[in-house]
């Protein structure tokens, strides 16, 4: 199932931090692909999330056929839907970001995607209950191993390399995103956003050892003796408030991550003109004709 957020730019205003804020979560989405990414990805998550699955738990035959036939089944409720509650929402968003977000806004968005979120748990909260019931210890070792080799990877990956490198990586990869949505930058505008980022790989060593916290916790609960629909609950209450399962020290951290976000996306708005602000604007408008396209049945 694909759930798409929206990125934008607002107006070059003293807007309050909140507004801000909501900025920077736009920006952390899925749309700096393209459209024709976006509906071959689509197309294909049926097969993708089954695969998944079986990547971390090995599934039977069995339990392969049930998911292939539930998720069968979740990929078209979406399609006919979601979509276009999703085209509805994107077409809100645009009016409102063409006439600059205000402070009301943030809850409207919150609410927006929450809701989106809410019902596709819903959606899928018996089914996986049922499957939680064929799941087996082996399953969850099987889980656990793949787990660990995934976060070896990850450690590899970014934590055996300087971290003059590693930042470089990163302050590349955010540029790159930033073009592929508003259009070039100029040498003054990636000059002003460079200085702005406050990339840290101790704070990114932070959110990994979180990661791997939740993880323990998860797979503990699977591994409980309680009932799949008493798992089901814990797991719905995990993703629908995430806190729940962070640390004290983790969440003051968060904040003050939230707060050097709020201070880089402050950058971005001062930098990006008129012009790059349409391009974007243009751009969340082909994901719409895209989405209502798909959620026509048009491949």
């Amino acid at each position: 199932m694909v759930i798409l957020i929206p990125l934008n730019i607002m107006k070059n205003t003293k807007n309050s931090m909140h507004q801000r804020l909501i900025l920077a979560i736009m920006l952390t989405i899925l749309f700096t692909a393209a459209c024709s990414q976006i509906r071959i990805a689509y197309f294909f998550v049926d097969w993708y999330i089954v695969d998944r699955i079986d990547d971390y738990l090995d599934i039977s035959d069995d339990q392969e056929k049930f998911l292939d036939d539930k998720v069968d089944l979740l990929h078209a409720w979406h399609r006919k839907e979601e979509l276009p509650k999703i085209v509805t929402f994107l077409k809100s968003l645009k009016i409102k970001l063409a006439k600059g977000l205000s402070e009301e806004d943030i809850p409207w968005f919150q609410s927006e995607y929450k809701a989106i979120q809410s019902r596709a748990i819903d959606k899928i909260s018996d089914d996986f209950v049922v499957f939680l019931g064929t799941v087996t210890p082996q399953q969850i070792d099987h889980l656990a191993q793949a787990v660990k080799k995934k976060n070896e990877e990850h450690y590899e990956r970014n934590f055996k390399i300087s971290e003059k490198l590693w930042r470089e990586k990163r302050i590349q990869r955010t540029l790159e995103n930033l073009e592929d949505f508003f259009g070039t930058l100029t040498k003054e505008q990636n000059k002003l956003i460079t200085s702005s980022i406050e990339y840290k790989r101790e704070d990114y060593l932070r959110q990994f050892e979180q990661r791997q916290q939740v993880q323990k916790k998860i797979e503990a609960v699977l591994r409980s003796q309680e009932s799949p629909e008493k798992i089901k609950n814990v797991f719905l209450s995990w993703i629908l408030d995430p806190d729940e399962i962070k640390s004290d020290m983790y969440k003051k951290f968060s904040k003050q991550r939230t707060a050097k976000w709020v201070k880089f996306w402050l950058t971005v708005e001062d930098t990006i003109t008129a012009k790059q602000r349409n391009v974007a604007l243009e751009k969340i408008q082909d994901y719409i004709e895209t989405i209502e396209s798909m959620a026509n049945g048009k491949s």
